[in-house]
């Protein structure tokens, strides 16, 4: 599911996907037809959830900003790139709206009682209440959890812990979780107790480490404040017996196992197991990255290290060249913790909202390559939720080629010839901005040089067949991205060419 978009109403699943898809674009103007063909709707559904985005940011942004991000011309939308806006302001206003989402927080916490109870405190009626749980059991289905009669949830607790971990991994506004901090268990989360997990983990002492450190404890107290703990049999076979890990490791969960005795009574095996999926928890999320291999289990080791080989193969059965070690060790590290995940959580109810299709249109040889290694990990590792698989890797395994594959390593080059006149100091000017493209491999070369494009601020005489381009003036972002297009159309050219 799409990062618990599943507990808006339709109509607020639409205004939050539309907005994603315009603010994805690269150009200032797109054509109604083209939202059509890209979204799948009809051109009433498009125009009346533009109408209502284009409301409901005025009045987000009341006060801030005058100008609208998006307009709608005739038959186009214009999207101002300079008008920026809070996109996650959008999302929780929505989500405050929903009975399904305040359920779910009170649900996580044990505090709906009854249906009329709840039903009374948010003003709604009983079947509300009713349709939200039924939209919660049903997202929960097939997930090894689910909502029991007295309206708690319970299950497979590593699952029931990692969703709502996750789940404050896009959402953890302090604010949002005001349901779960007034609850008992917030009261044990002292700033000394949350400083000593930030050493203990070696993590900076700053507000973002805070938050999510503070988080992550405070479900896990909830949880286990309701009589929820982990048994040994509920971790999945990652790592070895503490015994055998590093030493400085084996003083981590001594220490963790220390912090859980000041704010649980819990006998010292079940506290053993609790440091495992704690310590399991922190590599998982990406926080801490420090982590020795040699802690897996044999299998495991195996297992996760089966990504080099078939990273291998597939580099060199799509780009037709052996991939560098140094830069395959770099994408190893990168995936490692979301990999992990996918081992450890792989019942993950918060998936990825990014639309692939934009990804492909705006980077298309990096992300057919991460489809095409992502299939093929898949088609090893979960041979039966090869979908879910890639939904659920897709950003990090996407952010990670952007980052360790470059366009000059993997991109034929796209030469442009660059000359002016009468502003000679904008051959410098745009060659550094075309430099720092992630998705093309600009070579400038000389007017007269053979070339793909050309730009300069007079046309060229004579038999000119490449295109090109007249700016006698630094382009404007829509200006620029015309160009980017038409570069990247030469260089999906040039791509295709050099694989036969």
């Amino acid at each position: 599911m799409d990062k618990l978009r599943w507990v808006l109403d339709r109509q607020e699943q639409d205004i939050v996907r539309l907005n994603d898809y315009l603010l994805s674009r690269l150009d200032d103007i797109v054509p109604i037809t083209t939202v059509m063909h890209d979204l799948e709707w009809s051109r009433y559904r498009v125009l009346s959830t533009l109408d209502s985005l284009v409301n409901d940011l005025t009045f987000l942004q009341k006060g801030m900003n005058e100008d609208d991000k998006y307009q709608l011309f005739a038959k186009v939308i214009k999207i101002d790139h300079s008008v920026q806006i809070n996109t996650l302001a959008l999302e929780y206003e929505y989500r405050q709206r929903s009975i399904a989402w305040l359920m779910l927080l009170e649900m996580l916490t044990e505090q709906v009682d009854s249906y009329e109870t709840f039903a009374e405190r948010h003003n709604v009626s009983v079947a509300v209440v009713r349709a939200a749980k039924q939209k919660i059991q049903d997202a929960f289905a097939n997930q090894d959890i689910e909502v029991s009669k007295n309206n708690r949830i319970v299950g497979n607790e590593v699952i029931v812990r990692s969703f709502f971990m996750q789940l404050m991994r896009y959402y953890h506004a302090q604010i949002e979780t005001s349901l779960i901090q007034s609850t008992r268990e917030e009261a044990l989360l002292t700033e000394s107790l949350i400083e000593e997990l930030l050493k203990i983990y070696d993590l900076p002492q700053d507000v973002t480490s805070h938050s999510v450190i503070s988080l992550q404890v405070l479900i896990w107290l909830v949880r286990v404040q309701n009589g929820h703990q982990l048994h040994e049999y509920d971790l999945p076979k990652l790592l070895k017996p503490q015994t055998e890990w590093p030493q400085a490791y084996q003083e981590l969960a001594k220490k963790l196992v220390a912090i859980m005795k000041q704010v649980s009574d819990l006998p010292d095996h079940v506290l053993r197991t609790e440091a495992d999926f704690a310590v399991l928890a922190l590599f998982t999320s990406g926080l801490v990255t420090d982590f020795p291999q040699s802690m897996l289990t044999t299998e495991a080791q195996k297992h996760i290290s089966s990504f080099k080989h078939i990273l291998e193969q597939t580099y060199q059965q799509f780009f037709h060249q052996t991939i560098d070690p140094t830069i395959e060790e770099q994408l190893y590290q990168a995936t490692l913790s979301s990999n992990l995940r996918t081992m450890y959580f792989m019942k993950d109810l918060v998936q990825s909202s990014v639309d692939i299709g934009v990804l492909e249109s705006n980077f298309p040889i990096h992300a057919r390559f991460v489809g095409k290694l992502m299939k093929n990990i898949a088609e090893q590792w979960t041979p039966d939720e090869q979908r879910k698989f890639m939904r659920v890797q897709f950003e990090d395994y996407f952010n990670s080629a952007i980052m360790y594959l470059p366009p000059k390593l993997i991109v034929p080059p796209v030469r442009v010839a660059i000359g002016f006149i009468y502003h000679p100091m904008m051959r410098q000017l745009i060659c550094e901005q075309l430099a720092h493209s992630r998705n093309i491999n600009f070579e400038f070369v000389e007017i007269g040089t053979e070339a793909d494009l050309y730009i300069s601020d007079i046309p060229l005489e004579g038999n000119v067949t490449v295109p090109g381009y007249i700016w006698n003036i630094y382009p404007d972002n829509h200006t620029l991205d015309q160009f980017m297009q038409d570069a990247l159309q030469v260089a999906v050219k040039h791509f295709k060419n050099s694989e036969y």
